[in-house]
C-alpha cells in the first residue's frame, strides 16, 4: 500500500499542537518520533511510506488541500494527541471532500487511545489504541487484501458500523521486546528542519530508549508513545499502569552509531525517565560522549546518584530535565510522587557541582493541599537551589490522567469539559485554598522571583550564541512575565 502520514497545519487562530509529548503547544519544531516509529514498521512490512508535515512547513489551507489532492494514497495515517484532535478531524473532512473514493484513514496516538469514538466519523475511519508498530502493519495488510478489519480478532482496533455503532476490540498488550522494533524512519523528514534551542546544533533528532515509568504521579502526562501505551495498558490491567520497558543499552548504542554516521549532531532523549540503572546509564553515556553529541535528557531526582551523575557529566550532558513539582513533602506524598524533598535537593546540588545544567519543573496546584504558604516555600527553595532554568506552571488536569478523574470527582474543575490552556496564564482548577486567578498569579510571582535576579539575567545573556538566541530568549522571558 501507499501510506501517507499527515500532520496537518493547525486551524486558523490556534498554534500547532506539540505531538511528541502531547500536552502543550509547539514552541519549536520537534522531530515526530511517534510517526517515524510507525512509518518504519510499515516500511519493514513492505509498504511505501511518506510523511507530509504541514505543521512544520506552515501550510495554508490551500496548500493542505493541494497536498490531499496530489497524494492519492491507499491509506492516510494521523498520529493524534488531545490538543490536535479538532485539527486532525478537520483534515479528515477535507480528505473526504477532496480525495477520490473512500480512502481509509487511521488515527493513532494518545488521543484515539483515550477516546476512540471521537475520531470515528464514518465506516472508513479507524482508531488504533496503544502502541501501533505491530497493529498498524496488521491493519494495513487487511486493508490491502480488501478485507474489512474486525475488532473481534484485532486487539486495540475501534471502528464504527454503517448504523453508527462503535465496535472496539479487546485491549492490545504492550510491546515487550523493544529491541525488536526497527529504528525510526528519520530519512522521511529533513534532519535539519528540527531543533532544540537548549542544544544549539543541527541536525537534531530525538531518541526514545524506554517506554513508560513505574511511578504513580497523579498528574503525569508522559510522552505520547508512553501515554498511548499506558492508556491501553490500563484497559488490560484493571486500571493499573503497564510495566515500563527498556531497550537494551546495546540496542540504544546501535541507534546512536547510526545517527553519528548520518551526521546528526544533537540529541534529546525523550524517555519519561532516562536514568535507570547505573550500568545502563554509564554504557549509553559513554557512547554519547565518544560520538560528541550535544544532548540532554529527562530524569527523576531520586535516580540521580554519584555514578549516574558522573556518567551524565562525563558525557557532557547539556541539560537534565528534573520534575520536582513542589518542595513541600505533604504535597509530594499526596500526588504520589514517591520522592522526598531531601532527594530532590541532593540531586540538584550534585548535578550542579559536576557542571551538569539543571532544568527544574515546578507545578503549582497539583494537590488540593496547596496554599499560598506551600507555594512560597517552593519558590524560596527554587531560588535557593538556583537551577539553570526553572519552569513554573499551573498543574491543569489532563484527560486520561488520574488527576483528571480525581478533579472531576471532587468538583475541582472550573469547567466539566477539557479546555486546552496555556499553563503559564490559565488554570482549569479551583482548589480549596486557592482560586484559579491566585494559581496563575503564583506562577507569575515565581517567574519574577526567579528570573529577575541580576545573576540569572547575566547568565542567560552569556549563554546566547547568536542574536537569534537573544531574540528567542527575550520572547520566552516576556511570555513568562506578561499576564
Amino acid at each position: 500500500m501507499k501510506v501517507v502520514f499527515l500532520i496537518p497545519p493547525p486551524l486558523a487562530g490556534t498554534p500547532p499542537a506539540e505531538r511528541v509529548f502531547g500536552c502543550t503547544y509547539e514552541l519549536y519544531p520537534f522531530p515526530p518520533i511517534p510517526v517515524l516509529y510507525a512509518a518504519s514498521a510499515l516500511r519493514q512490512a513492505g509498504h511505501e511510506v511518506s510523511v507530509a508535515d504541514g505543521a512544520r512547513e506552515n501550510w495554508t489551507t490551500a496548500q493542505l488541500e493541494a497536498a490531499i489532492r496530489d497524494a492519492s494514497p491507499d491509506l492516510w495515517v494521523f498520529h493524534s494527541v488531545n490538543l490536535s484532535r479538532e485539527t486532525d478531524l478537520a483534515a479528515l473532512e477535507r480528505i473526504r471532500a477532496l480525495a477520490k473514493g473512500e480512502t481509509p484513514v487511521v488515527f493513532t496516538g494518545p488521543g484515539p487511545s483515550y477516546e476512540p469514538d471521537a475520531y470515528l466519523r464514518d465506516e472508513r475511519s479507524f482508531a488504533l489504541r496503544g502502541e501501533v508498530e505491530q497493529s498498524l502493519p496488521q491493519l494495513a495488510a487487511r486493508l490491502a487484501r480488501g478485507d474489512r478489519p474486525d475488532p473481534e480478532d484485532m486487539p486495540g482496533l475501534a471502528v464504527r458500523t454503517p448504523a453508527g455503532e462503535l465496535l472496539s476490540g479487546i485491549p492490545r498488550e504492550p510491546i515487550e521486546d523493544l529491541d525488536a522494533l526497527p529504528f525510526p524512519a528519520r530519512d522521511l523528514v529533513p534532519g535539519d528542519a528540527y531543533y532544540n534551542p537548549k542544544l544549539g546544533a543541527r541536525p537534531f533528532t530525538a531518541v526514545l530508549s524506554s517506554r513508560g515509568c513505574p511511578h504513580r504521579c497523579r498528574y503525569c502526562v508522559p510522552n505520547a508513545m508512553s501515554f498511548a501505551r499506558e492508556l491501553e495498558g490500563r484497559r488490560a490491567a484493571d486500571g493499573r499502569k503497564p510495566r515500563a520497558r527498556l531497550r537494551s543499552a546495546g540496542n540504544v548504542v546501535d541507534e546512536l552509531q547510526e545517527l553519528h554516521r548520518e551526521g546528526y549532531r544533537a540529541i534529546s532523549f525523550i524517555d519519561d525517565e532516562f536514568v535507570w540503572s547505573a550500568d545502563r546509564t554509564e554504557e549509553i553515556c559513554s557512547a554519547v560522549g565518544r560520538m560528541n553529541f550535544r544532548w540532554g535528557c529527562l530524569a527523576r531526582p531520586d535516580y540521580i546518584n554519584d555514578r549516574t551523575a558522573a556518567a551524565l557529566a562525563g558525557a557532557r550532558c547539556l541539560y537534565v530535565d528534573l520534575g520536582v513539582e513542589s518542595f513541600v513533602q505533604e504535597i509530594l506524598d499526596d500526588v504520589g510522587k514517591d520522592l522526598t524533598v531531601e532527594q530532590a535537593e541532593s540531586s540538584i546540588r550534585l548535578l550542579r557541582s559536576l557542571g551538569v545544567p539543571v532544568k527544574l519543573n515546578v507545578l503549582v496546584g497539583a494537590s488540593p493541599l496547596e496554599t499560598r504558604e506551600t507555594i512560597e516555600t517552593t519558590i524560596r527553595k527554587v531560588v535557593e537551589l538556583d537551577p539553570d532554568v526553572a519552569m513554573f506552571g499551573v498543574c491543569n488536569p489532563f484527560p486520561g490522567t488520574p488527576y483528571w478523574d480525581y478533579a472531576r470527582e471532587r468538583g475541582l474543575l472550573v469547567n466539566p469539559e477539557y479546555t486546552p490552556v496555556d499553563v503559564q496564564r490559565q488554570s482549569t482548577v479551583r482548589l480549596p485554598h486557592l482560586s484559579p486567578e491566585e494559581l496563575v498569579a503564583a506562577v507569575r510571582r515565581a517567574n519574577r522571583r526567579f528570573y529577575l535576579r541580576p545573576g540569572v539575567i547575566l547568565r542567560n545573556l552569556l549563554k546566547a550564541r547568536s542574536p537569534g538566541d537573544l531574540l528567542r530568549g527575550a520572547r520566552a522571558f516576556l511570555r513568562k512575565m506578561r499576564p
